[in-house]
């Protein structure tokens, strides 16, 4: 799923009176669906529509209630690494939901990393921008018409008046509990999996996807409930041409949406010369329509005009067989990822930078997980030879009152430097004395334990 903006009007030679920050923005959000084949899938959004998880929501759940045939077992995700439209908790917790009602076995959702974002959705992107190149249009339903050809197979378009306000859904409003647990550091993972295990639905997190350990290995239980209040319509956020937003942006004051409806107007008034009968007709309709949304009250509670409902098509309760390709596998080049923190997410509220640190800490000196057989680097406190530590190997663990007191270990040999050494049980230390050598089995040149 990716996302774009393009400008209306949209001329091949646009006139001098018009200039750009007067334009009306709208949202253009590709989708591409897998079901056997691949479906192209096209939304408009009006500029009523806030670009937010509702927005990505909203069509995850149309190409979902409207899928052909049984929904698979599980459902793959591949998303913009975005905070604002996708990499949130809003969105985590519908797909929780999913999991929870046993709609899909299993969600994975994948993030693209800095640099290589481009995939097929940008193919149809750039598909509609050479179209446009060679063509005029002045109105969506031309705009739609214009570029419907020009990708094969041949995208279905849907424009979008509404979305689903699954932020007050999953928050509550008006003193309503909220359903899920506070996550966090899910910035730092680019891969993440929801399953239910044990009738609890769990959520894990990696950094990337050549990973194979999911963080943390017991998983987070991060939806508590599903509520059961009313689905309402997202607030409606009015037109907003370009200039207008910018200069209250920049001047720190609130929108007149009166006043910028009728900017608008004017502006688009002005060049019905450029367009056809069915264009100019089509602008009356929509500023009819604006206007009825600015009459309307900003903070009025409205339902959905199509009823929301979970997806009845449940997977097959057989056990899903994965047909494996039998051709011959091309040896996997090796990528160097950045050196960037790594984290695990967690549920509860955010640690300040100076409590993570002290946490840190707190586990590195920690010897409670200390077993038999392991091997440890301890820090050398002026040694000798200069080395920055030492390696030994725990032969036991003294344990008081349940907790590890001390541990005894076996030490590599002082001759082997602690980077390269090898360790050997019954190390024994040969000295030279002159051309004569000692004899191994004296106390004096074995290996002897040590306690740490």
């Amino acid at each position: 799923m990716d996302q774009k903006k393009t400008l209306l009007p949209h001329f091949v030679r646009t006139p001098k009176k018009l200039q750009e920050e007067n334009f009306i923005q709208f949202h253009l959000v590709g989708c591409m669906v897998f079901n056997e084949k691949m479906f192209p899938r096209v939304f408009f959004t009006t500029p009523n529509i806030h670009n937010d998880a509702n927005l990505t929501i909203t069509i995850i759940h149309d190409v979902v209630t409207h899928w052909s045939g049984i929904l698979p077992e599980v459902l793959y995700l591949q998303l913009d690494n975005t905070s604002r439209e996708n990499k949130n908790q809003v969105l985590f917790g519908y797909l929780n939901m999913l999991v929870e009602l046993g709609i899909f076995k299993k969600i994975k959702v994948g993030f693209l990393l800095v640099g290589h974002t481009h995939d097929h959705i940008d193919q149809m992107f750039s598909r509609f921008s050479v179209t446009l190149r060679r063509r005029g249009v002045g109105s969506l339903p031309s705009l739609i018409e214009c570029i419907k050809k020009s990708y094969i197979p041949e995208p279905v378009f849907h424009v979008l008046e509404e979305t689903i306000d699954m932020r007050r859904f999953i928050f509550g409003s008006h003193g309503e509990e909220k359903c899920i647990e506070q996550l966090n550091d899910i910035s730092f993972q680019h891969q993440f999996r929801i399953k239910k295990i044990d009738g609890i639905t769990l959520i894990w997190g990696k950094k990337y996807s050549t990973i194979e350990e999911w963080g943390p290995s017991s998983g987070l239980a991060f939806l508590n409930f599903i509520p059961e209040r009313p689905m309402f319509s997202s607030k409606i956020l009015l037109l907003q041409s370009v200039s207008e937003l910018h200069n209250a942006r920049r001047q720190k004051r609130d929108i007149n949406y009166s006043e910028c409806l009728e900017e608008i107007k004017r502006c688009i008034r002005d060049t019905y010369e450029y367009f056809d009968v069915a264009d100019s007709v089509w602008w009356e309709s929509f500023f009819s329509n604006q206007s009825d949304m600015i009459s309307r009250s900003v903070n009025e509670d409205t339902l959905l005009k199509t009823p929301f409902f979970w997806p009845q098509n449940m997977p097959n309760e057989h056990e899903h067989q994965e047909t494996h390709n039998v051709q011959q596998q091309q040896p996997q080049a090796i990528i160097n990822f950045p050196q960037v923190e790594e984290r695990e997410i967690y549920i509860g509220s955010r640690r300040s930078r100076a409590k993570r640190e002290a946490m840190e800490d707190l586990y590195r000196g920690s010897m409670q997980d200390l077993k038999e057989g392991c091997m440890i680097a301890v820090l050398a406190d002026e040694d000798p030879l200069g080395y920055p530590f030492w390696i030994a190997k725990v032969i036991k663990v003294i344990n008081e009152n349940e907790e590890i007191t001390a541990v005894d270990v076996h030490w590599y040999a002082a001759s082997t430097h602690p980077f390269n050494g090898v360790y050997k049980p019954e190390m024994v230390v040969e000295k030279r004395i002159g051309r004569k050598r000692k004899r191994k089995g004296t106390n004096i040149n074995r290996r002897h334990t040590d306690v740490l």
